[in-house]
């Protein structure tokens, strides 16, 4: 059955697949106007520190995503640490994104949101002519 509706409907199978990429890198477990989550109950301090963690998975899949945008000219050399963000992403997005099967995933991740954010500040740090030569991208591209 399911195999028939992505014969008849490829189109709407690969926008709903890229459409499951935020689900996939963000946990979304808890909402607003939910008590439960993964069977517990929710208490107000719990629900914080929950979308903390969520608040900081948008900002690490964002500045990640940024950070491999920066290296995508030496992609041999980082071939290596995105492959498990691209394993991960195609195999579970697929079938059935959540967030908890990127785990393995989420450090390369990281890594990649550093160097985002490293850039990012060395362009503002390069715009007040502030000089701090660690926070140059170039020097990470050229390794």
């Amino acid at each position: 059955f399911a195999i028939q509706n992505i014969k008849d409907e490829p189109f709407t199978y690969i926008v709903s697949t890229i459409g499951r990429m935020p689900r996939m890198w963000i946990s979304i477990a808890v909402s607003d106007d939910t008590t439960r989550s993964y069977g517990y109950k929710v208490r107000g301090g719990t629900r914080n520190v929950f979308n903390m963690v969520k608040y900081f998975m948008i900002v690490n899949l964002i500045f990640g995503v940024y950070g491999i945008w920066v290296l995508r000219h030496n992609w041999r050399k980082i071939i290596f640490l995105a492959i498990p963000i691209i394993y991960f992403s195609l195999t579970h997005m697929i079938i059935l994104a959540e967030a908890r099967f990127t785990l393995p995933g989420r450090p390369f991740l990281t890594i990649f949101a550093l160097i985002g954010l490293i850039d990012i500040v060395g362009r503002i740090c390069r715009r007040f002519d502030i000089n701090f030569d660690l926070l140059d991208v170039k020097n990470i591209k050229n390794v």
